[in-house]
C-alpha cells in the first residue's frame, strides 16, 4: 500500500519522539544519566519553545524532566 509515498513532509515535533527514545536507550546502556542537570538559558529559547520560554532563564532541570516536557507539552 502506498499513499503519498514520494511526498516529503516536515517532521515538525515528531522528531522529538526519536530523540527521547534515543535518550532513554542511552540511559539504559549507562551512557547518560536521566538525572543529569541541564541549565536552560534564554539563548536556548526558539520559536515554539512552549512553557520553558515563559520560565526564568537559568532554570535547572534533569534530562528526565526535559524529556517529559518535550513529549507532553511540546517544548522544543
Amino acid at each position: 500500500v502506498r499513499y503519498h509515498a514520494d511526498t516529503v513532509f516536515p517532521t515538525a515535533s515528531v522528531i522529538k519522539a526519536a530523540i527521547v527514545a534515543e535518550l532513554f536507550t542511552q540511559a539504559e546502556r549507562g551512557q547518560v544519566s536521566l538525572d543529569t542537570p541541564v541549565t536552560v538559558q534564554e539563548a536556548d529559547f526558539v520559536g515554539g519553545s512552549g512553557v520553558l520560554a515563559t520560565l526564568t532563564p537559568g532554570l535547572v532541570l534533569p534530562l528526565r524532566d526535559l524529556a517529559t516536557l518535550a513529549i507532553t507539552v511540546s517544548d522544543n
